[in-house]
């Protein structure tokens, strides 16, 4: 049986794993980098930013060259999990119910999982307008003198 599975965040990547481990052949469709919001742009990056403060002098240079060799690190380490199964970078569009479409390839399974997560949404609220997602804040190159964060 062939499952296709769109998204590589932690739900994609790791049913992608355990069904290759049972046998199946698998094939995961991602449009980001491995690991989704989690890995990228979430948890992990937050986490390490908050580490490398605490750790040392706010340097705020070495602390995100830190948060980019640590996800850069896990995302090896997932690529070395799905040695088993194929990976195809794109953005996937259902031509049926068993067939999507990545950039020039098609590709056909019996089961097909979504597993795409989510993203981020802004308010149309006077004002937001000056507010930064996670992809955004996380990578700012200078630490703001006054922030809100709300979620």
């Amino acid at each position: 049986m062939h499952l296709l599975i769109i998204g590589a965040g932690p739900g994609g990547y790791e049913t992608a794993v355990e069904a290759a481990r049972r046998g199946l052949e698998v094939t995961l469709v991602t449009d980001g980098p491995l690991g989704g919001t989690c890995l990228n742009e979430g948890c992990i990056p937050t986490k390490t930013l908050i580490h490398s403060c605490c750790e040392q002098s706010l340097d705020i240079g070495s602390a995100l060259e830190r948060k980019a060799s640590v996800v850069s690190q896990l995302q090896s380490g997932i690529e070395g999990l799905l040695r088993n199964v194929e990976v195809i970078y794109g953005k996937a569009s259902f031509v049926d119910v068993h067939t999507v479409r990545v950039g020039d390839k098609v590709v056909s399974a019996d089961k097909i999982i979504i597993a795409t997560g989510s993203v981020s949404a802004f308010l149309p609220v006077p004002g937001s307008g000056l507010a930064l997602d996670s992809s955004q804040l996380l990578n700012l190159d200078q630490v703001p003198r006054k922030l809100v964060i709300i979620g």
